[in-house]
Order: structure tokens, then sequence, then C-alpha cells
């Protein structure tokens, strides 16, 4: 056997090998430390032989005063890192508490300079509503109708006198269709009229005119442009028409009529700009922003209303003008005789109008409502857009809820 080769250790194990350990395998080395433990010869045998008792228990009392010193550092090392985070929030909460500062508005007493849009829709002049046949509740006849345009003129006026430091430079009056009521919608419309259609129109040029000469009074004033388009209770046939509205043409509505006469009234006034559209939609750029309107009765009813406004299909049309007309600011609507402002895209506006009765047969048989009697007033500023969208109410002897029940 040369110098390389070793026996094994393990005195039962014969195997040569040729490693620097002592046991040729972990098995051997396992199975030698157990006989050797079985026969005391382990080091922690030798050891407590060597150690009497007295001196084990004294180890092992310091061992354990040990590990509760050190159990007891770090429950102490815990608490302090706890204090110190507790102390941190008291020192943090107590720090004096820093106001911030004023945002510096600009000062002056230069006049602001604003324009106006105000949407006139749905005025039905002529439409009869006996309060007998609504329950009770309200009523509508020319005289209120009168009245009505008399108390948005004064709400308008009200406006105007209290906007210190402002100055409307330039107005745009929208008239987006139904201000007659018509007497050809359908047979039983026959019973729910005050006066025929071609009075009505006399009625409804009358009162346009005059809302007109009186916003002509706006102090500052520069222009008025009013921009008209015709509405399904414009028609003049129960035939069927362009758009589904009934007219053989689009010139062949009452509120063409009316536009054209109020063209001819204010033909000499610099100031007033009167387009009387020959098409189912009219667009004006005005006040830097890019403006189409219509009556509302080409919206397509369908799913996503609500309270007998369907405001999904609304956007959708307002989607489909700014696509026709590669860009859009703000859709004007009438037709549905309730307000609302929708966003259209990022930035734009879809604006709803409201409309002068405050309620129908129609109406409260479908919808069981009463709306408040109003239409819109919309702000703008050079910089900053639409800076104010307001109603303006005409409520005459309108109910409120629970009347009803009162005792005559």
């Amino acid at each position: 056997m040369s110098k390389e080769d070793r026996l094994c250790a393990l005195d039962t194990c014969i195997i040569i090998h040729q490693r620097k350990s002592t046991y040729c395998s972990d098995k051997c080395r396992k199975k030698s430390a157990r006989l050797r433990y079985s026969r005391g010869e382990s080091n922690a045998a030798a050891d407590a032989k060597t150690v009497s008792i007295e001196e084990q228990i004294e180890l092992e009392q310091t061992r354990l005063e040990k590990n509760e010193l050190n159990r007891t550092l770090r429950e102490l090392s815990r608490g302090e890192v706890k204090r110190q985070e507790y102390v941190q929030a008291i020192e943090d909460s107590l720090k004096p508490f820093t106001i911030s500062k004023v945002f510096p508005l600009p000062k002056g007493d230069h006049t602001t300079e604003v324009d106006w849009a105000i949407m006139l829709s749905d005025w039905h002049i002529g439409q009869l509503t006996p309060i007998e046949t609504t329950g009770g509740i309200y009523q509508q006849n020319l005289e209120i109708s009168r009245r009505q345009i008399d108390k948005l003129l004064y709400a308008i006026g009200s406006i105007v006198s209290e906007a210190k430091g402002k100055r409307i430079k330039n107005l745009l009056l929208i008239v987006a269709g139904d201000i007659v009521e018509g007497d050809s919608m359908r047979p039983a419309q026959l019973r729910q009229i005050e006066i025929p259609v071609v009075k009505q129109t006399i009625e409804g040029f009358d009162l346009l005119a005059y809302v007109i000469r009186t916003l002509l009074q706006i102090p500052g004033l520069e222009t008025l442009d009013v921009e008209i388009v015709g509405g399904n209770h414009d028609r003049t046939t129960t035939k069927p028409g362009l758009a589904g509205l009934g007219e053989t043409d689009y010139v062949d509505t009452f509120a063409w009529l009316i536009g054209a006469m109020l063209e001819r009234s204010f033909e000499k006034d610099p100031r007033v700009t009167v387009k009387n559209w020959e098409t189912f939609f009219g667009t004006k750029q005005f006040s830097g922003l890019r403006h189409v309107f219509e009556h509302g009765a080409g919206v397509t009813r369908g799913g996503g209303g609500y309270g007998g406004v369907p405001f999904y299909p609304i956007i959708n049309t307002a989607q489909k003008y700014n696509t026709m007309l590669n860009g859009v600011d703000v859709v004007w609507f009438g037709h549905l005789h309730t307000p609302y402002v929708l966003p259209l895209g990022q930035e734009g506006w879809i604006i709803g109008n409201g409309a002068l009765p405050a309620t129908t047969n129609f109406v409260q048989s479908r919808y069981k409502t009463v709306r408040r009697p109003q239409q819109t007033l919309v702000e703008f500023h050079e910089k900053f857009g639409v800076t104010k969208v307001q109603g303006l109410f005409a409520d005459i002897d309108l109910p409120k809820p629970g009347d009803v029940w009162r005792e005559a």
C-alpha cells in the first residue's frame, strides 16, 4: 500500500481511499460518531466528565442571564425606535402651520369686454293649454306668452345692470325654431291653439322684433347677429318632407317667413345682421369659437336617455357635426324643452335650450312633469371661451309642487 493510500478511520471499514479526510465517506463519519457517542467518547460527554454539576449549573445560569439580557436590550431598542417615531410625529404636528399665499388678483378699474349668445326657441306662440286639461296645475295662452317675454327681457336687463366691470361687445341671438305652435301637426292640435298659424306668425315676428329692439339698448353693444333656423312646428304642411319635418322645402316654413320679415325690419340698422337659413342647420363663427345650431328634431331618439332627453343620441349628433364640419366648438339644440349642458370632446360644449310652455297634455301624459319656463344665455371671454351658462327664467303663475292639494 502506497503512502498516498489511506485506510478509513472507521475500524470496521476496510476501504482504501486517497483522500485527505479521515473517513472514506460521510456515511462512515456518521457511523463512527454514533459509535463514539454510545461509548461515551464524544466531545460533549468528555466535557461533561471534566465539569462538575455545580459548574454546569452556574454555566447554564450565566447562559440564561445573557439570553435574558440580550432579549431585554432588543426590546428596549425597539421601544426607543417607537418613542423616537412618536416624538417626531408630535414635533411635526406642533410645527407652525404655513398659510398658503393669497393669489394676487389683477387690480384695476378697466372694463372687461365679453360676448353674449342667447338662444330663443320653443316659444309655441298660439298654444292653448286650458288649466282644466292639466289637472289644475298650469295653463298656457297668448297673454301668458307675452308676459313671459317681458320677464325674459327683465331678467336680461337685470343681468346687464348688475354686470359691473363688464361690457357686452357682441351679441349672438340664435332663434332655433318652434317660435309658433302651428296648426297642422295633427288633427287634435286644432283644439289646442288659440289663433291660426298665420296670426301666430305675426305675433312671433312682433315679439322677436320686440326682443331685438330691447337688446339694442345694451350700453356699448357693437353688433347683434340674428341666426334663424326652423323647427318641426314651423312646417306648413303635413306631407312628408325633408328631415321628417313635413315641410316641402326649408324655405316653406313659418320660421323662414319670420326671418324674412326681421331682415326687412332691421336692414337699416348697421349693428344688426339677420341670417335666415334655408338649411336644416346653421353655422357661425362667434367670439373666436365655431358654433353650429339646429332645432333638434333631427336628433334620432333611442336608448341612453333620461327624463325624455336622449343624452347619448344628442352627443352622437354633435360629434357627427364635428366630423362633417371638421371641427365644432359649441353645438346648440332646442326641441326637447329641457335645458342641459353636455361636454363635447375635450373643450367643446353641447347646450340645450328650454321652452316657454311649462307643460302640455302630451308632456304630462308621457313624462309626468312640469318644467320651469326657461331660455339660455351664454357668456364668452376672448381668452377663456365659455365662462358662464345662465338660465333666463320666464315662469308666470307657475305653481309649486303640492299646490294641487291646497283647498280652493
